[in-house]
């Protein structure tokens, strides 16, 4: 007669029930099946106690208080920066005006160094329109986009009443000119 395979010896040990009568029958009259089938159980053990983990109970505030630890330890270790030099030989009462003091003195020697170089007439003149060109739009247009521009669905009366101030808006922009047209 044939002997279980190992698979067969394995499956015993994790799922006793799945065994089908005939392979029951032969590991209960086979020793040889039987000393295999302690082996392999011996060998699932040691791998099943590999593969535990010990209890995991987190404990948020210790963890917490070590981070803070050794944040200010790192604090501590680091050179001061320069502002916080400067900061430190303050009296206390100014100390908390120095931060906007610095940050306020900072702000003006920038704007001041942009107003006398001249790069805040450049910086203005970027946005300043050098042309104007009118745009011919199409229902056709806005086939593809899913909007409805079908004239006089929106509206009921055949025809918006006029602009009054059409005429002089036309004008104003036909005569319009800019600094390099001229």
């Amino acid at each position: 007669m044939r002997h279980l395979s190992d698979g067969t010896l394995r499956r015993i040990y994790d799922e006793p029930l799945a065994l089908t009568a005939t392979d029951q029958a032969h590991y209960e009259t086979c020793a040889e099946c039987k000393t295999r089938f302690q082996a392999i159980a011996t060998t699932a053990r040691a791998a099943s106690a590999l593969l535990e983990l010990p209890a995991f109970a987190p404990e948020p505030g210790a963890a917490f208080r070590s981070v803070q630890a050794r944040i200010q330890r790192e604090e501590a270790a680091r050179p001061p920066r320069w502002y916080e030099r400067w900061l430190g030989r303050t009296t206390l009462g100014l100390r908390p005006l120095a931060t906007p003091a610095i940050a306020v003195l900072l702000a003006a020697a920038l704007a001041t160094g942009f107003a006398v170089s001249g790069a805040a007439g450049s910086l203005i003149r970027v946005f300043e329109p050098h042309s104007i060109v009118a745009v011919q739009v199409s229902p056709s247009d806005f086939a593809g986009t899913g909007a409805m521009l079908v004239p006089n669905q929106a509206c009921p009366c055949s025809r918006p009443p006029p602009c009054p101030t059409a005429s002089p808006v036309r004008s104003a922009l036909a005569s319009f000119r800019t600094p390099r047209d001229r």
